[in-house]
């Protein structure tokens, strides 16, 4: 079995409901046939290079309304994390709350609505640290991936510092930016995992994460990139433990649930 960190699920309604309704079975079809339990949220409308992510206090209630009900449909493979705007800090740590305390979720997740080292962002991270859930911050380093209320790494370095007591997941290392840096600089930061998850298929990036920061600070995610995230994980020159660890062993800490060997299966 395995923990995907970083799974996208869309609203199956609106202009566009085809498309996500055929978005959602293929990350099912990939769940069952690799066994795979699967952080899911969800941040509205498909997402487009150059368009800012600001949804309103009702779009993301909505979506996480959505996600509730979708995880209904799958229990056994859905782990839903909140996805909330920061630039409604009160309403954001609200939201967080209900569906931690109401639905629960197990974690929240943070696209580029705000970039996080935005000091509206504290009281949400403080929240999630109160609560004792994961937040998985979307984030990226060179010149090509920062896009308008986008986190650089120097952001969640920041956002970690000033509120320590939250543990955070920088996404998909492999999304495209300066991973090699990425990953030394975020290296001193216990509180920080990263995740594998990106389309980027260049080798040595999951070797490169265990030198430098170890395997227990590294999640799976696939980002949509199931193959390629599959690959990095299961090619990855690495021990075997090393790869429960990042396959399932850490994720299932984070969030509380049971350890490898009494959930079943082996990678």
């Amino acid at each position: 079995m395995l923990i995907d960190a970083h799974v996208h699920i869309w609203e199956e309604d609106g202009p566009e409901a085809e498309w996500a309704r055929q978005s959602n079975a293929a990350q099912m079809r990939y769940a069952v046939r690799y066994d795979v339990r699967l952080c899911a949220f969800v941040t509205g409308g498909r997402l487009r290079a150059g368009v800012e992510e600001l949804p309103t206090v009702q779009a993301f209630t909505r979506a996480n309304r959505f996600m509730a009900r979708y995880r209904d449909r799958f229990p056994d493979r859905i782990l839903p994390f909140v996805y909330v705007n920061p630039a409604y800090p009160q309403e954001a740590v609200r939201e967080l709350e209900r569906c931690v305390v109401e639905d629960g979720f197990l974690g929240v997740k943070l696209l580029r609505s705000v970039r996080c080292s935005d000091p509206r962002l504290v009281p949400l991270a403080q929240k999630a640290g109160e609560l004792g859930v994961p937040l998985l911050q979307h984030a990226g380093t060179g010149p090509d991936v920062i896009r308008p209320g986008e986190s650089t790494t120097e952001d969640l370095i920041e956002l970690a510092q000033n509120v320590p007591e939250t543990t955070y997941i920088f996404a998909h290392v492999s999304g495209g930016g300066e991973w090699e840096w990425e990953i030394k600089a975020l290296e001193p930061y216990a509180n920080i995992y990263l995740d594998t998850s990106g389309s980027v298929r260049d080798m040595g990036v999951t070797e490169m994460m265990v030198r430098k920061v170890g395997a227990r600070r590294i999640v799976f995610g696939s980002d949509g990139s199931n193959c390629a995230a599959l690959g990095r994980l299961l090619g990855a020159e690495i021990a075997e433990e090393e790869r429960r660890m990042i396959g399932y062993e850490n994720m299932a800490r984070l969030l509380g649930l049971e350890p490898a060997g009494k959930a079943g299966g082996a990678l």
